[in-house]
């Protein structure tokens, strides 16, 4: 029964496995390393530019942080609702994707669940973080606050990013494509 509970709890990530599979290589280098690259250049520019006098680090991240359980609290809310929508949509279009064979065998309508899927698991994995940062900043310093604000910047691009491709890929799923 122990290994039972194991391989379902280890299913959960069975998206992300899934998203990486079907991704192609730009795709990868897309979602991956250009917010890699934007946290590491905000890590840069917060060691080497310092605020004015006035400003408080602490406090801002702070400040980010809960702009950010805002937004991501948001953003699971309307990856449900897309997850929803493709879900239970009984539409043509919908019909058309179950039935297009992509590479890797899968169906475009399997492109496009797996990727609001890994997308929502992606949020709520930051959303935790973010609620674990909020106590971690009770006791922080000044290097973790930045540590902390260059994490959350590489998170963050990369779930718009992945946003935005969803988008696309709704977007065009319900467009007429003849």
């Amino acid at each position: 029964m122990g290994d039972n509970k194991r391989k379902n709890m280890s299913e959960i990530f069975d998206p992300i496995k899934d998203f990486f599979t079907i991704r192609k290589a730009k795709e990868k280098l897309l979602f991956y390393v250009v917010p890699v690259l934007l946290g590491m250049l905000s890590m840069v520019l917060f060691i080497f530019i310092h605020g004015n006098d006035a400003f408080n680090l602490k406090s801002f991240t702070n400040e980010f942080v809960d702009q950010l359980i805002t937004m991501l609290t948001l953003f699971v809310s309307f990856t449900m609702a897309y997850l929803s929508i493709i879900v239970s949509s009984c539409s043509k279009n919908i019909d058309n994707l179950k039935s297009t064979k992509r590479k890797k065998d899968c169906t475009l309508y399997q492109v496009l669940v797996s990727e609001i899927t890994y997308n929502l698991l992606i949020e709520i994995l930051f959303l935790l973080v973010t609620i674990v940062e909020k106590f971690i900043l009770c006791v922080s310093n000044p290097i973790a606050c930045k540590i902390m604000l260059s994490v959350d910047i590489t998170l963050f691009v990369h779930v718009l990013f992945i946003m935005m491709i969803i988008v696309k890929d709704i977007y065009f799923s319900f467009w007429k494509s003849e």
